[in-house]
């Protein structure tokens, strides 16, 4: 939060080789890798945010945990995927479709943003994508295509699909979640840096305890789970302000959670 940014794009789940191979660093005006606060999103949120006060930011969010998230940390956050009324009015996705993808499409987080920064230009921007983190919902070109069986919790684990399936399908996703990016990039004023909140390990062998990886467990501080991208595209800064926000209600999603494979029933 204290680097220099207007716009901070979150990709959820993004190793930083995976950026670096799939989307590459040349069309960036500065690009570095970081170490992450949190080898997964909860332990991200509470490391980055909580007990701290943004009154100058706007946190616009896919990801489930966000029910870890203190209130009144932000001047607003909009959990789209219960936000149903504000995307009513800002995007044209069909609900049945959505409810078929399983999580919050890129394009249906831009549609968003847009109008809450057109309500609040000047307010920094966290806009946090839940891609390239399964589901594997997309291609390259912005279509949705799902593939159900590259999930790493289970799958990969039990042998059903192999390392290198999961790397493939997580590119899709990578691929799929930055072409929507670029088209928000064009759409908002300022400095974006594109970053991760965390990794993901595909059976990389952990130490000290020699056992394999799988996905981001809580409490392990793997280099592929913590080391993410930095890239900064320049731009014509706004001016940014502080304010008193409405510290919206955080919903406790646990139905989510459970979807996506971390809680039991």
């Amino acid at each position: 939060m204290s680097r220099d940014w207007d716009n901070l794009f979150i990709f959820d789940a993004c190793r930083s080789d995976m950026f670096e191979e799939v989307v590459g660093v040349d069309q960036f005006d500065s690009y570095e890798t970081i170490r992450s606060k949190g080898g997964n999103s909860p332990e991200w949120i509470r490391n980055n945010f909580n007990g701290k006060t943004y009154n100058d930011t706007i946190y616009v969010v896919a990801n489930p945990w966000t029910h870890v998230l203190e209130q009144d940390i932000f001047f607003k956050v909009i959990d789209v995927f219960e936000e149903k009324e504000m995307v009513q009015s800002c995007s044209s996705i069909d609900f049945e479709k959505w409810d078929d993808v399983g999580t919050v499409p890129a394009s249906v987080m831009n549609d968003v943003t847009r109008k809450i920064h057109d309500t609040h230009p000047d307010k920094r921007l966290i806009v946090h994508y839940f891609q390239p983190h399964d589901p594997v919902i997309g291609r390259g070109d912005g279509e949705i295509e799902i593939d159900e069986e590259l999930e790493p919790r289970t799958n990969l684990v039990t042998g059903r699909v192999s390392p290198g399936e999961i790397w493939d399908g997580y590119s899709r996703n990578l691929q799929y979640v930055y072409h929507y990016a670029e088209k928000l990039m064009d759409d908002l004023d300022g400095k974006t840096v594109i970053s991760a909140d965390h990794g993901e390990l595909l059976g990389e062998i952990l130490w000290p305890i020699p056992v394999r990886g799988y996905a981001h467990p809580e409490g392990v501080y793997h280099p592929n789970l913590t080391t993410v991208p930095w890239a900064e595209i320049d731009g014509e800064r706004r001016e940014i302000a502080a304010g008193q926000g409405n510290h919206d209600r955080i919903s406790k999603n646990k139905e989510r959670l459970r979807d996506l494979g971390y809680l039991g029933d």
